[in-house]
């Protein structure tokens, strides 16, 4: 499991995912920066936003990874947790 202020990136059903703990809490999101088309996972996170490696934009992952630009925003996925999993809803549409 993650800790506070890291992500990762994973495939999940041929989907590219990138997951990052702020706050206690786990956000899932498509794994592509909207401005660069990079992945985002594995990227560092910081006052709440994950970083894009490839072209530096931040996205606050606390609202729904928007970006510094209007209309500028990580693809959020639906999470559902517990105790002993976690549960990503990943449509077959959703591979960019």
């Amino acid at each position: 499991m993650l800790d506070d202020g890291e992500s990762t990136s994973i495939v999940l059903e041929g989907t590219g995912i990138a997951l990052c703990r702020v706050a206690g809490r786990l956000y899932a999101y498509l794994d592509r920066c909207p401005r660069c088309a990079s992945g985002i996972g594995g990227a560092g996170v910081a006052d709440g936003s994950l970083g894009c490696p490839g072209c530096g934009e931040r996205f606050d992952v606390r609202l729904a990874g928007r970006g510094s630009e209007e209309g500028l925003h990580l693809d959020p996925l639906p999470l559902l947790g517990d105790a002993d999993a976690v549960r990503i809803a990943v449509s077959s549409g959703a591979v960019r």
